[in-house]
């Protein structure tokens, strides 16, 4: 019997979404890699272009804080300027579920001060 090395969802918001795909923020594993990555919907209308958005993100970010609280992992690891625009960024791979975390809280953070 052949093992597939699938992606494995780590994380997904929200989370009463079916879990095949159809969430608007998921985290993954990639086991080939060993490295973790983001999948966002993007098909996405707000009555507000402006505030919709910033209030999409903020919640994301908050529900994913307190995922990761619950689980053990930690919410201090800071983004550096080459991790986020040199390397990194939120369209790559991380090391760690932490490091996607920071990542991924760098950008908002950076959108919703915009």
């Amino acid at each position: 019997m052949e093992t597939t090395n699938r992606p494995e969802e780590v994380y997904h918001y929200p989370h009463d979404c079916i879990n095949d795909g159809f969430c608007d923020f998921q985290l993954f594993y990639n086991p080939e890699t060993k490295k973790y990555f983001f999948s966002m919907e993007t098909l996405l209308g707000f009555e507000d272009e402006e505030k919709g958005p910033k209030y999409y993100l903020k919640d994301i970010l908050c529900d994913f804080t307190e995922w990761m609280a619950d689980n053990g992992y930690k919410t201090s690891k800071k983004c550096s300027f080459w991790e986020y625009f040199c390397t990194k960024g939120v369209e790559q791979e991380h090391d760690s579920v932490e490091a996607a975390y920071a990542v991924f809280r760098r950008a908002v953070k950076g959108f919703l001060y915009e």
